[in-house]
């Protein structure tokens, strides 16, 4: 049975804090792994040695993403897209419909946390917000799910919906693309936004 996953995925020194905070996440085709990139894309510590480098992200960072991703879900759920987390810049990206409506989500986030003000935060604006993404995640049939022979579908971004299928004919990136295409398309018409797709190797599970 598909399974979404839902949780972040948080360092080490803050995987209890984190645990309770909801993402958007990715659908496995049934008796595959599932697996969940989420709005918050953490990496684990590294382990003990002699000169460990900074974790990419740092509590102020972690702390402002969650209480972002809190708020907007709980208070801008029409307008509110996704926060991705930037390792470059120990920043954040915050995807909304609205970009006035995301800059006060971002000011009221920050409000009272001198910490927080510091953690460089650009807003995007997309076309969806995660609520319609999430139903359009959902608006893809168990039929299509058979027919497709998909692996995944998945939300990274609110501009699309990500989808990987492991029919062998859209393997070559060449030769397949009219294939991914044409899926693309058919996929678009039954979920209402736009879909891109790659091949995946069949998932198996253990």
């Amino acid at each position: 049975m598909r399974g979404v996953g839902r949780r972040v995925m948080v360092t080490v020194a803050l995987a209890m804090a984190a645990a309770a905070i909801a993402g958007c996440g990715t659908q496995s085709a049934p008796g595959a792994p599932s697996y969940s990139p989420t709005p918050y894309t953490f990496v684990t510590a590294p382990s003990s040695v002699a000169s460990p480098s900074p974790p990419p992200y740092d509590e102020a960072t972690s702390d402002l993403a969650q209480s972002i991703q809190a708020t907007g879900d709980a208070h801008y759920a029409s307008t509110f897209g996704l926060v991705r987390l930037n390792p470059s810049q120990h920043g954040m990206s915050v995807e909304m419909t609205d970009l006035a409506l995301a800059r006060k989500l971002v000011a009221g986030a920050r409000a009272g946390h001198p910490t927080w003000a510091k953690v460089p935060v650009a807003l995007t604006k997309v076309p969806y917000s995660m609520k319609r993404m999430t139903e359009a995640q959902d608006a893809v049939s168990a039929g299509d799910w058979r027919r497709y022979q998909l692996v995944s579908a998945g939300i990274e971004t609110c501009r699309y919906l990500s989808v990987a299928s492991s029919d062998t004919r859209l393997k070559d990136p060449v030769a397949g693309r009219a294939g991914r295409t044409k899926l693309a398309q058919e996929l678009s018409h039954t979920v209402g936004v736009p879909v891109v797709v790659t091949y995946s190797t069949p998932a198996h599970a253990d």
